[in-house]
Protein backbone atom coordinates (compact mmCIF):
# COMPACT_ATOMS: atom_id res chain seq x y z
CA UNK A 1 0.00 0.00 0.00
CA UNK A 2 1.60 3.07 -0.93
CA UNK A 3 -0.82 6.92 -0.69
CA UNK A 4 -0.59 10.94 -0.06
CA UNK A 5 -1.05 10.91 3.53
CA UNK A 6 -0.31 14.92 3.80
CA UNK A 7 0.09 17.78 2.70
CA UNK A 8 3.09 18.55 4.92
CA UNK A 9 6.14 15.82 4.74
CA UNK A 10 5.36 13.01 7.32
CA UNK A 11 7.88 12.66 9.82
CA UNK A 12 6.92 9.22 11.61
CA UNK A 13 5.04 6.20 10.50
CA UNK A 14 4.41 3.61 13.69
CA UNK A 15 2.20 0.64 13.97
CA UNK A 16 0.34 0.72 17.05
CA UNK A 17 2.71 -0.90 19.84
CA UNK A 18 0.30 -3.71 21.53
CA UNK A 19 -2.58 -6.34 20.56
CA UNK A 20 -5.36 -4.17 22.87
CA UNK A 21 -8.26 -3.26 20.49
CA UNK A 22 -9.33 -1.03 23.85
CA UNK A 23 -6.33 1.03 22.75
CA UNK A 24 -6.85 0.74 19.02
CA UNK A 25 -3.88 -1.50 18.61
CA UNK A 26 -3.21 -3.86 15.75
CA UNK A 27 -5.84 -6.86 15.31
CA UNK A 28 -6.55 -9.40 12.69
CA UNK A 29 -9.23 -7.57 11.71
CA UNK A 30 -7.68 -4.09 12.10
CA UNK A 31 -4.16 -2.88 11.48
CA UNK A 32 -4.24 0.68 13.11
CA UNK A 33 -0.83 2.96 12.67
CA UNK A 34 -0.06 6.75 13.44
CA UNK A 35 1.46 9.11 11.12
CA UNK A 36 3.11 12.78 12.74
CA UNK A 37 3.86 15.40 9.58
CA UNK A 38 5.57 19.05 9.09
CA UNK A 39 1.23 20.49 9.30
CA UNK A 40 1.27 19.85 12.83
CA UNK A 41 -0.95 16.68 12.59
CA UNK A 42 -0.98 13.13 14.18
CA UNK A 43 -3.22 10.89 12.50
CA UNK A 44 -4.37 7.39 13.26
CA UNK A 45 -5.46 4.83 10.38
CA UNK A 46 -6.40 1.54 9.76
CA UNK A 47 -4.73 -0.03 6.60
CA UNK A 48 -7.54 -2.64 6.57
CA UNK A 49 -9.85 0.12 5.30
CA UNK A 50 -9.72 1.93 2.29
CA UNK A 51 -11.20 5.34 1.96
CA UNK A 52 -13.86 4.97 -0.78
CA UNK A 53 -11.90 2.65 -2.73
CA UNK A 54 -9.16 5.44 -3.28
CA UNK A 55 -5.99 3.49 -2.24
CA UNK A 56 -5.45 5.43 1.16
CA UNK A 57 -5.70 4.55 4.64
CA UNK A 58 -9.07 5.29 6.49
CA UNK A 59 -8.50 7.73 8.72
CA UNK A 60 -9.36 7.04 12.50
CA UNK A 61 -8.66 10.10 13.71
CA UNK A 62 -6.51 13.53 13.20
CA UNK A 63 -5.03 15.29 15.92
CA UNK A 64 -3.76 19.14 15.14
CA UNK A 65 -3.56 21.14 18.08
CA UNK A 66 -0.64 18.98 20.06
CA UNK A 67 1.72 21.68 19.08
CA UNK A 68 2.25 25.20 17.75
CA UNK A 69 4.62 24.04 15.08
CA UNK A 70 5.44 21.18 12.98
CA UNK A 71 5.68 17.87 14.35
CA UNK A 72 9.67 16.48 13.85
CA UNK A 73 8.88 13.19 15.86
CA UNK A 74 6.23 10.88 17.16
CA UNK A 75 6.60 7.55 19.43
CA UNK A 76 3.86 5.68 20.72
CA UNK A 77 3.98 2.89 23.53
CA UNK A 78 1.17 0.94 25.43
CA UNK A 79 -1.49 3.97 23.84
CA UNK A 80 1.06 6.55 25.37
CA UNK A 81 1.84 9.04 22.22
CA UNK A 82 5.27 11.29 22.70
CA UNK A 83 5.45 13.68 20.30
CA UNK A 84 8.71 16.55 19.73
CA UNK A 85 8.02 19.52 17.76
CA UNK A 86 9.34 22.89 16.29
CA UNK A 87 7.52 24.88 19.03
CA UNK A 88 10.77 23.77 21.13
CA UNK A 89 8.59 21.26 23.11
CA UNK A 90 7.84 17.54 23.43
CA UNK A 91 4.00 16.87 24.09
CA UNK A 92 2.77 13.51 25.40
CA UNK A 93 -1.23 12.16 24.93
CA UNK A 94 -2.73 8.99 25.19
CA UNK A 95 -5.31 7.53 22.80
CA UNK A 96 -8.54 6.88 24.25
CA UNK A 97 -10.89 3.48 23.21
CA UNK A 98 -12.44 5.27 21.06
CA UNK A 99 -9.51 6.33 18.69
CA UNK A 100 -9.04 9.84 19.68
CA UNK A 101 -5.56 11.33 20.65
CA UNK A 102 -5.99 13.46 23.71
CA UNK A 103 -3.18 15.35 25.40
CA UNK A 104 -2.19 14.92 28.71
CA UNK A 105 1.11 17.03 29.45
CA UNK A 106 3.44 19.38 27.18
CA UNK A 107 6.97 19.97 28.49
CA UNK A 108 8.30 23.57 27.47
CA UNK A 109 11.27 23.61 28.82
CA UNK A 110 13.26 20.52 28.14
CA UNK A 111 15.65 21.92 25.25
CA UNK A 112 16.33 25.37 24.06
CA UNK A 113 15.17 25.31 20.55
CA UNK A 114 13.89 23.29 18.43
CA UNK A 115 13.08 19.09 19.81
CA UNK A 116 13.74 17.02 16.44
CA UNK A 117 13.15 13.87 18.17
CA UNK A 118 11.25 11.62 21.06
CA UNK A 119 11.11 8.06 22.23
CA UNK A 120 9.47 6.05 25.06
CA UNK A 121 11.37 3.76 27.48
CA UNK A 122 9.59 0.28 27.03
CA UNK A 123 10.68 -0.76 30.90
CA UNK A 124 8.95 1.70 32.83
CA UNK A 125 5.42 1.86 31.27
CA UNK A 126 5.86 4.68 28.81
CA UNK A 127 6.96 6.86 31.96
CA UNK A 128 10.25 7.73 30.98
CA UNK A 129 11.54 9.35 27.21
CA UNK A 130 14.46 10.88 25.53
CA UNK A 131 14.35 13.70 23.66
CA UNK A 132 16.71 15.32 21.90
CA UNK A 133 17.38 18.61 18.91
CA UNK A 134 19.04 21.50 17.97
CA UNK A 135 20.65 22.21 21.16
CA UNK A 136 22.90 19.22 20.66
CA UNK A 137 21.22 17.49 23.96
CA UNK A 138 20.10 14.05 24.41
CA UNK A 139 17.80 14.20 27.40
CA UNK A 140 15.91 11.54 29.77
CA UNK A 141 12.79 12.69 31.42
CA UNK A 142 10.95 10.95 33.83
CA UNK A 143 7.22 11.50 33.38
CA UNK A 144 6.98 11.23 37.21
CA UNK A 145 9.00 13.94 38.28
CA UNK A 146 9.27 17.60 37.89
CA UNK A 147 7.78 19.22 35.07
CA UNK A 148 11.14 21.24 34.45
CA UNK A 149 13.85 19.28 34.57
CA UNK A 150 15.60 15.89 33.29
CA UNK A 151 17.07 13.38 35.05
CA UNK A 152 19.86 12.23 32.98
CA UNK A 153 21.80 14.80 29.92
CA UNK A 154 24.21 13.46 27.24
CA UNK A 155 26.10 15.97 25.14
CA UNK A 156 29.19 16.07 22.55
CA UNK A 157 28.28 12.86 20.89
CA UNK A 158 27.82 14.55 17.64
CA UNK A 159 30.78 16.59 17.07
CA UNK A 160 28.50 19.70 17.65
CA UNK A 161 25.85 18.75 14.61
CA UNK A 162 22.20 18.74 16.20
CA UNK A 163 20.73 15.72 16.88
CA UNK A 164 17.85 14.52 14.36
CA UNK A 165 17.07 11.15 16.01
CA UNK A 166 16.89 9.29 19.44
CA UNK A 167 15.56 6.18 20.20
CA UNK A 168 15.55 3.34 22.97
CA UNK A 169 16.59 -0.15 22.48
CA UNK A 170 13.59 -1.80 23.13
CA UNK A 171 15.86 -5.19 25.14
CA UNK A 172 18.53 -2.45 27.13
CA UNK A 173 17.35 -0.83 28.68
CA UNK A 174 20.28 1.40 29.18
CA UNK A 175 21.16 1.53 25.23
CA UNK A 176 20.24 4.86 23.01
CA UNK A 177 20.92 5.29 19.53
CA UNK A 178 20.97 8.63 17.76
CA UNK A 179 22.17 10.38 14.69
CA UNK A 180 22.81 14.23 13.09
CA UNK A 181 24.10 15.36 10.55
CA UNK A 182 27.38 13.66 10.68
CA UNK A 183 28.33 10.56 9.25
CA UNK A 184 27.90 7.83 12.57
CA UNK A 185 24.79 6.15 14.40
CA UNK A 186 25.93 6.31 17.56
CA UNK A 187 25.24 3.91 20.76
CA UNK A 188 25.37 5.32 24.12
CA UNK A 189 25.29 3.14 27.36
CA UNK A 190 23.56 5.62 29.99
CA UNK A 191 25.72 3.56 32.88
CA UNK A 192 28.57 5.29 30.68
CA UNK A 193 27.33 8.37 28.71
CA UNK A 194 30.31 10.24 28.27
CA UNK A 195 32.01 7.54 25.58
CA UNK A 196 30.08 5.84 22.71
CA UNK A 197 29.39 2.12 23.17
CA UNK A 198 29.29 1.71 18.94
CA UNK A 199 29.65 3.93 16.33
CA UNK A 200 28.18 2.69 12.88
CA UNK A 201 28.82 4.71 9.30
CA UNK A 202 28.43 1.71 6.92
CA UNK A 203 25.05 2.83 5.86
CA UNK A 204 26.74 5.10 4.32
CA UNK A 205 29.19 6.06 1.26
CA UNK A 206 32.45 6.66 2.35
CA UNK A 207 32.25 9.86 0.02
CA UNK A 208 29.58 11.29 2.27
CA UNK A 209 31.30 13.10 5.33
CA UNK A 210 28.19 15.48 6.16
CA UNK A 211 24.43 13.99 5.90
CA UNK A 212 22.05 16.12 4.51
CA UNK A 213 18.70 14.78 4.91
CA UNK A 214 17.26 13.58 8.86
CA UNK A 215 16.72 9.72 8.66
CA UNK A 216 15.50 7.71 11.68
CA UNK A 217 16.98 4.32 12.56
CA UNK A 218 14.74 1.63 13.87
CA UNK A 219 15.35 -1.64 16.29
CA UNK A 220 14.10 -4.55 14.76
CA UNK A 221 13.79 -8.35 16.19
CA UNK A 222 13.16 -6.80 20.00
CA UNK A 223 16.11 -4.72 19.50
CA UNK A 224 18.83 -7.83 17.74
CA UNK A 225 18.99 -5.30 14.52
CA UNK A 226 19.04 -1.96 13.68
CA UNK A 227 17.72 -1.35 10.40
CA UNK A 228 18.56 1.99 8.43
CA UNK A 229 18.22 4.08 5.15
CA UNK A 230 20.95 5.80 3.80
CA UNK A 231 22.37 9.25 2.36
CA UNK A 232 19.99 10.15 -0.82
CA UNK A 233 20.03 6.03 -1.03
CA UNK A 234 16.93 3.51 -1.26
CA UNK A 235 18.84 0.67 0.18
CA UNK A 236 18.29 -0.34 3.94
CA UNK A 237 21.45 -1.60 5.71
CA UNK A 238 20.74 -3.55 8.36
CA UNK A 239 23.33 -3.88 11.00
CA UNK A 240 23.35 -6.48 14.50
CA UNK A 241 22.79 -4.27 17.32
CA UNK A 242 25.25 -5.38 19.53
CA UNK A 243 28.30 -5.56 17.45
CA UNK A 244 27.57 -2.97 14.70
CA UNK A 245 28.52 -6.13 12.14
CA UNK A 246 26.61 -5.19 8.72
CA UNK A 247 24.62 -8.40 8.06
CA UNK A 248 22.22 -7.31 5.28
CA UNK A 249 22.18 -4.63 2.34
CA UNK A 250 18.63 -4.65 0.50
CA UNK A 251 17.39 -1.93 -1.81
CA UNK A 252 13.78 -1.01 -1.60
CA UNK A 253 13.50 0.86 -4.40
CA UNK A 254 12.20 4.24 -2.90
CA UNK A 255 14.47 6.86 -0.36
CA UNK A 256 12.62 6.95 2.65
CA UNK A 257 13.33 9.14 6.01
CA UNK A 258 11.55 7.32 8.69
CA UNK A 259 10.74 3.34 9.23
CA UNK A 260 9.30 1.50 11.63
CA UNK A 261 8.84 -2.65 11.37
CA UNK A 262 5.65 -4.36 12.21
CA UNK A 263 5.92 -7.71 13.69
CA UNK A 264 2.80 -8.97 15.64
CA UNK A 265 -0.29 -10.33 13.60
CA UNK A 266 1.39 -10.94 10.27
CA UNK A 267 2.87 -13.77 8.95
CA UNK A 268 5.97 -11.57 7.43
CA UNK A 269 6.95 -8.11 9.62
CA UNK A 270 5.51 -5.08 8.14
CA UNK A 271 7.93 -2.41 7.12
CA UNK A 272 6.20 1.34 7.39
CA UNK A 273 8.30 4.03 5.69
CA UNK A 274 7.97 7.60 4.93
CA UNK A 275 9.25 9.58 2.31
CA UNK A 276 7.96 13.05 1.20
CA UNK A 277 4.09 13.41 2.19
CA UNK A 278 3.98 9.77 1.29
CA UNK A 279 3.43 6.35 3.43
CA UNK A 280 4.74 3.11 1.86
CA UNK A 281 3.64 -0.48 3.63
CA UNK A 282 5.70 -3.29 2.56
CA UNK A 283 5.93 -6.83 3.46
CA UNK A 284 9.47 -8.08 4.80
CA UNK A 285 11.06 -11.52 3.58
CA UNK A 286 13.14 -13.35 5.94
CA UNK A 287 15.90 -11.41 4.12
CA UNK A 288 14.86 -8.38 4.54
CA UNK A 289 13.62 -7.53 1.70
CA UNK A 290 10.17 -5.84 0.90
CA UNK A 291 7.57 -6.65 -1.27
CA UNK A 292 4.45 -4.45 -1.82
CA UNK A 293 1.26 -5.12 0.19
Amino acid sequence: MSFKASRGWISNVQFLSCADSDTHAATSEHTYFLSSSNDGKVILWDANKELEGSGTAYQVYVQDDIHTGGIFSMHELLGTVATASKDASVSISTITPDGAIKLKVRYQDIHDGVVKSVSLKSDCDAKVFCSAGNDGFIRVTDTRANLHSSSLSIENMHENYCINSVKWQPANEYMLMSTSFGRNIVINDTRNPTVPYLLLDEHLPVSCTKVKSIYHPTFYDSGKYIVTTGEQSTCLTTYEASSGKVVCREDIGIRCNSITVHEVFTQQPILAASHGADIELMKLTDRFSPRDI
